[in-house]
């Protein structure tokens, strides 16, 4: 939830307990506890990933944490694996752990025009972390987290049968996104956003190769939650990405 709790839904019993409380989140309209995922490989740690933001006198951070998660559902051992700059929006902040078990954190731009395009600042980015927090050997720039770069503000974020990982994404009230991410991809923003020509000739100028949207909305549609379905159960479903829609509250296919 927004505000720092971590609850358990039985499925079976339809009982709600709180798991933990996290501390020192800051909430204040979207920003809060925001992203959360689960890695469980066999007979080894479980954790919980979460990303939320912060508040330190007057500079707020997005944060990436790893709690340990026991059989008896404890959330312990906090560890905080990055730390980069946050705002009142635009903070991002999905997470999965991808088919290579290594952690893909979606941050937003904080708000600013320079952070997506340069690609040694880690906010509008696709990030690419060992599970300890480390940068793994094989990214696709050396010795950096920087797997994709180029967004405004990520809320989606999945991996398909097929390990091709997509994103949602809000325009600035044009051309909301759906992304397939490629690693060394530049998704284009601020310079470009969805399908329309680049906003100056500075992308032109220094020859920049943006990747477009595998589909673009205008007027937009506010995406969040994006999902992949490859199971069997619903057959009319399989092989979809799953959206949930702000604007109308809406579940689209």
């Amino acid at each position: 939830e927004i505000t720092g709790n971590i609850k358990k839904l039985d499925l079976k019993t339809k009982k709600i307990s709180l798991l933990k409380q996290i501390p020192d989140v800051f909430h204040q309209r979207t920003t809060g506890l925001l992203g959360m995922t689960l890695f469980q490989p066999h007979q080894q740690t479980q954790y919980l990933f979460i990303s939320f933001t912060t508040k330190h006198n007057r500079n707020i951070y997005s944060n990436l944490y790893r709690y340990v998660y026991t059989k008896n559902t404890e959330l312990k051992e906090p560890k905080l694996l990055l730390r980069i700059p946050g705002n009142t929006g635009h903070n991002g902040s999905r997470i999965i752990i991808g088919t290579d078990n290594k952690v893909y954190w979606a941050t937003g731009d904080a708000a600013s025009d320079n952070y997506a395009q340069d690609s040694t600042a880690l906010n509008g980015k696709i990030l690419r972390i060992n599970i300890d927090g480390s940068v793994p050997a094989d990214n696709p720039i050396a010795g950096s987290y920087v797997y994709a770069w180029g967004f405004r503000n990520i809320q989606g974020l999945t991996q398909a049968g097929n390990n091709n990982i997509y994103t949602s994404e809000h325009g600035d009230a044009v051309e909301d996104e759906i992304n397939l991410i490629s690693p060394l991809q530049n998704y284009g923003w601020p310079l470009i956003e969805g399908r329309n020509p680049p906003k100056n000739n500075l992308a032109l100028s220094n020859q920049r190769t943006f990747s477009p949207p595998i589909r673009s909305w205008t007027p937009v549609i506010a995406p969040a939650g994006l999902a992949y379905y490859g199971r069997s159960r619903i057959p009319e479903w399989r092989n979809s990405l799953l959206l949930n829609i702000f604007k109308s509250q809406f579940l689209s296919i």
